[in-house]
């Protein structure tokens, strides 16, 4: 599509309503799917793939966005992954953010920082920074801590810790090696 202040090089867009609000100043942005990007303006080097991915883009920079709607609020956000639908569902401004698997950081607004690995790990995080969930659900009641690691099944968090004290809780024994 033609999109003023976008050039060939620059910009791929394609998708009904896709950069529907790209402006002059955008460089180096990628946007695929129906309303990719929708209200994208000045955004920088961004990927977009996806059903209303990335819908109300305003300045965020250096960041990829996979899946159906994957930082469907993205908008002055920084240097964020996504991939899987819904990941970074709610995201507004949090920065260096990766989320990989359904419903990862889903509800997130403002985070940074935060690692998040398996489908709804680290769903009901909400402000906080610097935290590390592994696996599915992992860390789904966690809501505004900073600095925590959790690994989860689905059913319970497996490990969690805190990286500011260095404590580690453990659900059930710990077995490490073959023979213990």
């Amino acid at each position: 599509s033609s999109v003023p202040g976008c050039y060939s090089g620059d910009c791929t867009i394609l998708g009904c309503s896709a950069g529907g609000n790209v402006a002059a100043g955008a460089t180096n942005i990628v946007l695929y799917g129906s309303n990719a990007g929708f209200n994208a303006t000045t955004a920088d080097n961004i990927v977009a793939i996806g059903a209303t991915v990335a819908l109300c883009m305003t300045t965020a920079t250096d960041t990829v966005l996979i899946g159906t709607q994957a930082g469907r609020c993205i908008m002055t956000s920084a240097a964020n992954v996504a991939v899987g639908a819904f990941t970074l569902f709610n995201e507004c401004a949090g920065a260096t953010n990766t989320a990989v698997g359904n419903c990862a950081l889903l509800d997130q607004k403002g985070g940074g920082t935060n690692t998040a690995i398996g489908a709804e790990a680290g769903a009901n995080i909400t402000t906080g920074e610097g935290n590390v969930y592994l696996g599915y659900k992992a860390g789904c009641a966690c809501t505004t801590q900073d600095h925590t690691f959790v690994v989860g099944n689905g059913t319970c968090d497996i490990v969690s810790g805190c990286f500011a004290t260095g404590a580690i809780n453990l659900v059930g024994a710990l077995t490490i090696g073959v023979n213990d």
